[in-house]
């Protein structure tokens, strides 16, 4: 907004010349104003102390309230010994508090700002004592009923809160902030639910010790859910795990960790983390992750190693022990393609003794006899997510995106 636009009238306010202005940040958009005295005040400083001007704004668009007490501070020029309002700031002229100001970003802070609550209040009051009008004690004074819910209830809740602190990595206090209860509680009172009625927030919501309690329960669950759900894939010798690094979004923090992928008996691909720390080196390149020592705590927990980039663990058994060899994607897909030709080749071979081959047995619409159709021949590399299925020597390799888009990084 132009000086011209908003400098009809002006108010000034005279001081002692021993006074000095003292610009304290409150917060990155709030500066306050005060009149403390500074002896070593400089030459600058005591050009405003002799008098302080609010310019008051007077577009006539204007419709919020604050702006009956908000203008905007002025300094006087010394060409012209003008006073010309200071851009970006506006000031109240009952206490002098200073605010950087944009019309871009509205006037909600200003509005917030304690004269202006005072000056609503009194309006407030004032037009209720003037019409007479008798209010009820429920719009005045918001009262909720403070009930003791099931605690199957409570339970669900406390799930539902220590998983998204979990994941979204936020602070257990975040459950008790002022903001995020009224939040919920005007949800509450929105739902209107025919159970309970308009509850009060704290009949459900829990503080942060029972949300940091709960997650050590929650924890414990997760943990017998998920030896059920490897065990399958255990046993198959299909559970892909690799290191990964990954940042939250709400810190910015960064994470050195496990991920496991497979795909299971439902040809259903999965994937989640089994552990992770913070890793605070800047340089995440792949020689820094060596050396930083976060390599060796992660072939100790998990017996993985980040020899080289984007490659696998890959467990074999010879000689009924387990031993490790690193294969990187691609050398893993021409592995499996070459064990499914030998495999194939096996099963010709068979057909071939028996005196017959699947040609011999196929009908002329494509179909086969359901003796010679050998249990719908599919075979599964679940670690890959490569799904082979075999009908009459003929072979479709379907591959997910995930394991191409792999391949074409490396």
């Amino acid at each position: 907004m132009s000086s011209e636009d908003s400098s009809s009238s002006v108010i000034e306010y005279q001081s002692d010349p021993s006074d000095s202005i003292n610009l304290t940040t409150v917060s990155s958009s709030i500066i306050t104003l005060s009149s403390n005295y500074i002896p070593n005040s400089t030459s600058s400083n005591k050009e405003f102390t002799i008098e302080r001007i609010i310019v008051k704004n007077t577009n006539n668009n204007l419709s919020s309230i604050c702006w009956n007490l908000f203008g905007f501070p002025a300094k006087k020029s010394k060409t012209n010994h003008q006073f010309q309002p200071i851009p970006g700031f506006v000031s109240c002229e009952s206490c002098l508090q200073t605010y950087s100001f944009q019309s871009a970003f509205g006037t909600r802070v200003l509005n917030a700002h304690s004269c202006i609550q005072k000056l609503s209040n009194d309006k407030t009051s004032s037009w209720i004592a003037g019409t007479g009008i008798q209010t009820k004690l429920e719009t005045m004074i918001k009262c909720y009923k403070h009930i003791q819910l099931p605690g199957k209830e409570i339970n669900s809740v406390k799930d539902l809160v220590s998983k998204w602190l979990c994941q979204d990595m936020r602070a257990f206090s975040i459950v008790e902030d002022t903001g995020l209860r009224n939040l919920l509680q005007k949800f509450i009172v929105l739902g209107k639910c025919a159970a309970y009625g308009a509850i009060d927030v704290k009949s459900v919501m829990r503080g942060a010790d029972v949300s940091s309690k709960h997650i050590y329960k929650l924890v414990d669950d997760y943990r017998i859910k998920l030896k059920d759900i490897l065990k399958e894939p255990y046993e198959s010798k299909c559970i892909c795990a690799c290191p990964d690094t990954w940042s939250d979004p709400h810190k910015q923090i960064s994470y050195m960790g496990i991920s496991i992928s497979f795909v299971d008996e439902n040809f259903k691909y999965i994937i989640f983390d089994l552990w992770c720390e913070p890793y605070l080196q800047d340089d995440h390149t792949d020689p820094s992750i060596q050396t930083s020592g976060c390599n060796k705590d992660i072939q100790g927990l998990g017996e993985l190693s980040l020899h080289i980039r984007k490659q696998l663990r890959w467990r074999n058994k010879q000689k009924d022990k387990l031993y490790c060899t690193q294969l990187s994607l691609p050398r893993l897909l021409t592995e499996q393609i070459k064990e499914s030709n030998q495999y194939l080749s096996k099963i010709n071979e068979n057909f071939e003794g028996t005196g017959g081959t699947l040609d011999d047995d196929t009908h002329a619409d494509g179909t086969l006899d359901d003796d010679t159709l050998v249990d719908n021949y599919i075979l599964r590399d679940r670690s890959c997510s490569i799904y082979i299925f075999l009908w009459t020597k003929k072979i479709m390799i379907i591959c997910s995106a995930y394991c191409w888009t792999m391949l074409l990084l490396n």
